[in-house]
């Protein structure tokens, strides 16, 4: 019957004593250059490798980190950039991540079951990637259990981390501006669902309201796009390509255009099809959701930081972790501008 080698067969191997394995593990003491060597020979000669339910016994830590995600993917962020460094970060510092789902509330479940990973306390700490709408079971669980927990892509008071959308918005209305802009329209796809504000992500409504704010300090009236209340137009098959065209149509039609949520390459179509031509008849400056998406498009944007988004919700937990009585505060992230060529000065006829 095949065994599996243990530390003492390490140790015997290597013509040391357990205690000086030990520590060239877990790197809690400096060891010999030479002697970590024939440690780590040893080994890897026989196969072993330190059991982590073991470790997890005797210092309290598992180095496993936990993150639930909803069942429905609007309501987590899903970018690969930010898998990409949330995934660095965790390699980095020498963790592991266990993933779970959070079956959304339906008639037949108002109440769906808290994850496992945060009934059994199976991890250090738990990274919640839950936007918005997380049912009232897992906040009372989670208050109850008590786990270090940051979330992400949540507008908090405190433990966690975010992208700065009012201030985006904010600044990429001010671009506008000093290009001599007064005539600033504001457009995003979440107008066409006809959505209430409770339904609605923070970040669509800070977006709106940074373009606002500029708009207003500049001393200039907010225009948002706006579309017939029509039932389940939003539903129809190019139907925001055909409400955008007929807008660039009227007289008094804006000469520059910030785009929310991924809407700037529907209307630059839009603008092909009304003959106007970006920049010099119409400027475009979208806020992205998708940082790969200039390689098919390019449009000047302001990007939303999906990879140190994920780098930062790890640091924050590690940080709860090591000190779970002192909540943190929100870590608000700044977004990364791109210039492509299509924001420029107005056509003075138009201005």
């Amino acid at each position: 019957m095949k065994t599996f080698a243990t530390l003492k067969d390490v140790a015997r191997i290597a013509g040391v004593n357990d205690a000086t394995v030990s520590r060239a593990f877990t790197g809690k003491a400096p060891v010999a250059v030479e002697t970590h060597r024939r440690i780590m020979d040893a080994a890897a000669k026989i196969g072993y490798r330190p059991i982590s339910a073991a470790r997890a016994t005797r210092t309290g830590r598992t180095r496993f980190l936990g993150m639930v995600c909803s069942s429905l993917s609007m309501h987590s962020v899903l970018d690969p950039a930010f898998e990409v460094g949330l995934r660095k970060a965790l390699r980095d510092s020498k963790l592991c991540l266990v993933q779970d789902m959070v079956e959304d509330p339906c008639p037949e479940h108002p109440e769906p079951p808290a994850p496992r990973i945060v009934r059994e306390r199976t991890v250090d700490g738990l990274l919640i990637n839950y936007a918005f709408g997380v049912p009232r079971a897992v906040h009372e669980l989670l208050d109850r259990c008590r786990i270090p927990a940051i979330w992400i892509n949540c507008k908090l008071d405190e433990n966690c981390v975010r992208p700065d959308d009012l201030g985006a918005a904010t600044q990429a209305t001010g671009q506008l501006l000093e290009q001599g802009h007064s005539r600033i329209a504001y457009v995003d796809g979440d107008v066409m669902a006809e959505n209430s504000q409770q339904d609605l992500h923070y970040s669509v409504l800070d977006r709106r309201a940074g373009y606002a704010q500029a708009m207003t300090e500049a001393g200039l009236t907010p225009r948002f796009l706006s579309i017939p209340p029509l039932a389940g137009v939003a539903q129809r098959p190019g139907a925001m390509l055909r409400v955008y065209t007929q807008w660039l149509q009227q007289a008094d039609r804006p000469t520059a255009v910030l785009c929310g949520n991924d809407s700037g390459r529907v209307m630059l179509l839009a603008a092909a099809q009304t003959g106007l031509r970006v920049p010099r008849d119409l400027s475009i400056l979208t806020i992205d959701n998708d940082p790969g998406a200039q390689r098919f498009i390019a449009l000047d944007r302001v990007v939303v930081p999906f990879y140190n988004l994920g780098q930062a919700a790890v640091a924050e937990l590690c940080a709860l972790i090591e000190q779970p009585g002192q909540p943190r505060q929100p870590v608000v992230l700044p977004f990364d501008f791109q210039r492509a060529g299509s924001v420029a000065r107005p056509d003075q006829s138009l201005s």
